[in-house]
């Protein structure tokens, strides 16, 4: 997989956590359609992490080969909130039938949406899975535009998290 990736300029950095009891919570994806490019991570936490990445890319793949079938230009920002909500939805509604709680797990979720007609790019993302857009440089590889993780340590995303209802406490 890795070497065919590679041949069409992408690059994945997937490394398991340091928890020996924890298997690798790293889910990815990358699809195509004819205008299109889809490419997606989650990077689960906690005891059922696995299983909320896993379910996460399953939903948000389906999801979003929908979402562009026929479609003319990149999702809006309304759509990418509909998707994410949808996608988070879904992975609640499975666990459930599933029998896993999630209470102290989930994931991160980051997609890249690329336009080969319009030669443009959407990064969407929640959570501190990174993503990096980079081009090759005249001396290597150079960064284009990398997105900031939301992290609750970072004081702008404390101040979002409570505006918004929810709340910051740490868990052992």
């Amino acid at each position: 997989v890795r070497s065919r990736l590679e041949r069409e300029g992408v690059a994945v950095a997937c490394i398991k956590g340091r928890k020996p009891e924890q298997p690798n919570q790293d889910t990815f994806f990358f699809a195509d359609t004819p205008r299109f490019r889809i490419a997606c991570i989650a990077d689960g936490h906690g005891e059922f992490g696995h299983w909320a990445s896993h379910w996460a890319v399953r939903a948000a793949l389906r999801i979003l080969l929908v979402e562009l079938a026929g479609a003319e230009a990149l999702p809006e920002d309304e759509a990418v909130v509909r998707i994410y909500d949808t996608v988070h939805s879904a992975i609640v509604h499975q666990s459930g039938r599933d029998g896993y709680n999630l209470s102290l797990s989930g994931t991160t979720f980051t997609v890249a949406l690329i336009d080969r007609v319009a030669s443009q790019v959407q990064l969407s993302w929640c959570g501190d899975s990174r993503c990096v857009l980079g081009r090759q440089g005249p001396r290597g590889p150079e960064t284009v535009i990398s997105t900031n993780d939301h992290k609750p340590q970072d004081p702008d995303e404390r101040r979002r998290i409570i505006g918004s209802g929810g709340e910051v406490v740490r868990v052992y």
